[in-house]
């Protein structure tokens, strides 16, 4: 029980950042095209 709930957690855990850094990517990106532009 408490083995499936530390993977179920981690791996939320690891999507979480996953997505903030695709926002933070995005972000820059946005930021690139610009300056670019």
């Amino acid at each position: 029980k408490i083995k499936k709930f530390t993977v179920s957690y981690y791996s939320m855990y690891i999507y979480g950042i996953c997505s903030k850094c695709s926002h933070a990517k995005k972000i820059a990106l946005r930021k690139l095209n610009k300056e670019t532009k």
